[in-house]
């Protein structure tokens, strides 16, 4: 987020306080400032995105042309790029104001900012601008900020918003060119030819056109780009697990409580239909042994009972 030298600084040292492995890594001289620092890109290009979506939303697009052979491959790139030129040029044509809708909510958020600002006019086309603890100079006659967001992407600030919200003017006429309509439609009012099917029977002077020489490398076809060194390791993504397991018995790294050699031995699981026929003959024993002491229980009283009659019939003797 910083857009000048000034905030630059201050961010590598609340960077240095924090990991200063991380800021060395970055700070490299093989790695120039001027591919990552936001201060550092040409003011031309009107665009402070320091990021490479254009190239991964193309790889996400023709990750089923991977596989086609390249006449096959191109033709279905053509037939997309075909598609989306005439459909955003279509869009283009009718959008309601002069800017872009997504431009113009960015302006709508630094209209929502510039808000919290107080603004001082210091005379003509100067103003000052008291961000919280910080002060920063705008002329609009310049179209500058000392803050150098107008410079790097092409839009007003906050702080000029915040001058435009007190002048009660048009955000509309503060931003450069290149986010307006008829620039949004010149960049997709070029068109693209569609190729026609290859016809073998009409080539004309041509001869026979025949195919390179096959040569099938070992181990299958490979369909996924190559990542590089800041992606992550090869193979892997964000939903998979990087990190080692650690097994939750004996608490060490490398294997889980399944495989763990301290871990008791359990006995072999049983189907439901064997747990169904232990539960039948457990309970058949059960019952056999609750009738065989009944029994048992019986027989025990009448013996007592025999001899308690016996003895009495020999007291009466």
């Amino acid at each position: 987020m910083a857009y000048n030298e000034t905030m630059f600084n201050k961010a590598i040292a609340t960077m240095r306080r924090i990991k200063n492995d991380v800021l060395e890594w970055l700070l490299d001289v093989d790695r120039p400032k001027s591919t990552w620092a936001r201060h550092t890109i040409d003011p031309i290009c009107k665009s402070d995105h320091v990021t490479n979506n254009v190239s991964e939303v193309f790889n996400a697009w023709i990750v089923d042309d991977r596989k086609k052979t390249i006449l096959s491959m191109m033709e279905s790139i053509v037939c997309g790029l075909i598609g989306t030129f005439q459909r955003r040029f279509a869009e283009g044509c009718g959008f309601e104001h002069n800017i872009t809708p997504n431009i113009r909510k960015v302006l709508n958020t630094n209209m929502q900012d510039g808000r919290f600002c107080t603004v001082t006019h210091a005379g003509r086309e100067e103003f000052q601008v008291i961000d919280g603890h910080t002060t920063f100079l705008v002329n609009l006659m310049l179209r500058s900020c000392s803050c150098n967001y107008r410079l790097v992407s092409g839009l007003p600030c906050k702080h000029a918003c915040s001058w435009i919200t007190y002048m009660r003017a048009n955000v509309e006429k503060y931003y450069d060119e290149a986010y307006c309509k008829s620039k949004y439609c010149l960049t997709y009012n070029e068109i693209i030819h569609p190729m026609p099917d290859i016809d073998v029977n009409n080539r004309g002077s041509i001869s026979q056109i025949d195919p390179p020489p096959l040569k099938r490398l070992p181990g299958r076809p490979r369909r996924a780009r190559k990542k590089s060194v800041v992606e992550g390791p090869l193979g892997t993504n964000d939903a998979r697990r990087s990190h080692t397991c650690r097994c939750s018995t004996c608490n060490e790294l490398g294997h889980n409580y399944r495989t763990c050699q301290r871990t008791p031995i359990q006995g072999k699981k049983r189907n439901k239909k064997e747990t169904q026929n232990i539960n039948s003959t457990h309970d058949s024993n059960v019952n056999v042994q609750a009738a065989t002491s009944t029994q048992e229980t019986i027989l025990n009283q009448q013996g007592k009972l025999t001899q308690d009659v016996a003895s009495e019939h020999g007291k009466k003797e």
